[in-house]
């Protein structure tokens, strides 16, 4: 079709229209870790034809292994739902958890799932695992499944934690992560530049400003968890 510019949301889309063009324009709206991942050759100075946002996933890890800790101080096994095909996505975040978890003492198991069928088995496999809570690593993929993934947790009496906002609101426990919103908002500004004469590789890549947190009531008394007043007053959205 020949566009001017394509926008390609996960990296998983990034790698497949990279393999077929180093000329047309591509903004990514989310990527874990565009350098690691080869998309770029700096956040600074991108350089080729890809530009767009850092999701920063490489430092979640900790921080999601943190939530964890105030809302459940007793967990110490943790179980990871990856998606094995976002292969070099995975690995980032494959090092960050296992970081985390090393630094609070906690031991961490990680399932793959990318299909609907292998999602029920992977969750099973994280409460066979003794897993104590379960982590949705950041992915697109996940992402649409996870009303199906929240409810499967649920019912496996496991309190579950998500990247993006919107899986806090389909029955997680809790999100944390960048406002995906601004995101999505941001990649215009790329857009407006680049169809105005501006080169990608010069625009730099960047990181989000803007983190939230969100705590699902319902979800927590589902689980008959009292969550701590000080992550209730950090939070940014409470779901009562």
């Amino acid at each position: 079709m020949k566009p001017d510019l394509i926008v390609a949301v996960h990296p998983q889309a990034v790698e497949a229209v990279r393999r077929l063009t180093s000329t047309i324009p591509i903004v990514f709206t989310v990527g874990q870790d565009p350098v690691g991942m080869g998309f770029a050759k700096s956040l600074a100075h991108p350089g080729g034809n890809i530009t767009g946002h850092s999701s920063m996933a490489s430092d979640i890890g900790l921080k999601h292994i943190e939530l964890l800790q105030s809302v459940l101080p007793k967990c110490t096994r943790v179980s990871v739902l990856l998606n094995p095909t976002n292969h070099a996505g995975a690995a980032v975040l494959r090092a960050s958890y296992t970081a985390a978890a090393w630094k609070f003492g906690i031991t961490v198991a990680f399932h793959d799932a990318q299909t609907k069928d292998e999602l029920e088995a992977a969750v099973l496999a994280a409460k066979g695992a003794r897993a104590q809570a379960l982590i949705v690593a950041p992915d697109g993929v996940l992402l649409q499944e996870s009303a199906r993934i929240a409810a499967l947790a649920l019912h496996n009496a496991l309190p579950s934690l998500f990247f993006q906002r919107e899986a806090a609101h389909e029955g997680g426990l809790l999100s944390y992560g960048p406002d995906g919103r601004e995101q999505y908002r941001r990649t215009a500004y790329y857009v407006h530049h680049i169809l105005n004469g501006a080169k990608p590789g010069d625009l730099p890549i960047e990181q989000p400003t803007k983190f939230l947190l969100v705590v699902n009531f319902k979800a927590a008394r589902a689980l008959g968890i009292k969550v701590p007043q000080d992550v209730v007053t950090r939070a940014d959205e409470v779901i009562r």
